[in-house]
């Protein structure tokens, strides 16, 4: 946290794949486990470990199977790859930006409600490098399983709120694989990112390095 690790773990394999979805505020369809706060420039890369906090918007780099950067007031994928659908109240919001002019809310602070964002056909990031990263934003004091993004199905895994001071990453077969100390303040922006280098090292990242 703020330049180191917040842990790792050894994971191989392919991470997720083209059946599978790409999902953000929320681990499923079903609603469960939904975000409160925003979300903005959520970047997927395949083939590279990005660690470092950008200071301005995402642009579609080398690799780059996902970007919603929120510069024009919408939430298309700027590396034009995948079609994102909207759930019930998820919109973007210009309550609250990071870079840009808005970010993705839910639209609700209730844990019942169903809103989110997903992606119906996820890239795959294949065995090697890759990185999930994005911003958040909480409204509201955090609570467990709070689900930042991810990828479905036992061969994904998504990054979450373990609880109010612990973040986690959980592979969607409901196994936790990694934790670490990490306790968000409400009104504050952080970088979070989950990687996984050449040695097969996933590492979760929060205000990088």
């Amino acid at each position: 946290v703020n330049g180191t690790s917040a842990g790792t773990y050894s994971q191989t394999g392919t991470f997720g794949s083209s059946s599978l979805s790409i999902w953000i505020g929320k681990i499923d369809s079903a609603g469960s486990q939904p975000f409160n706060g925003y979300i903005s420039d959520v970047k997927l890369i395949d083939g590279s470990v990005v660690t470092s906090i950008p200071s301005s918007p995402q642009t579609a780099t080398s690799g780059t199977s996902l970007l919603l950067n929120m510069t024009n007031a919408g939430i298309p994928d700027s590396a034009m790859m995948n079609d994102g659908e909207t759930i019930s109240s998820c919109q973007i919001s210009t309550a609250q930006s990071k870079f840009g002019t808005g970010s993705i809310y839910r639209g609700s602070t209730s844990q019942t409600n169903d809103s989110g964002l997903y992606f119906p056909a996820a890239l795959p990031l294949n065995s090697g490098d890759f990185t999930m990263e994005g911003w958040i934003f909480y409204t509201a004091t955090p609570s467990s399983g709070m689900t930042y993004f991810g990828i479905s199905s036992t061969s994904g895994g998504f990054v979450r709120q373990e609880s109010s001071s612990q973040i986690s990453f959980i592979n969607a077969g409901s196994a936790i694989d990694l934790t670490g100390s990490f306790t968000p303040v409400v009104g504050t922006w952080y970088h979070i990112a989950v990687t996984r280098n050449a040695s097969n090292l996933m590492t979760i990242w929060v205000n990088g390095s």
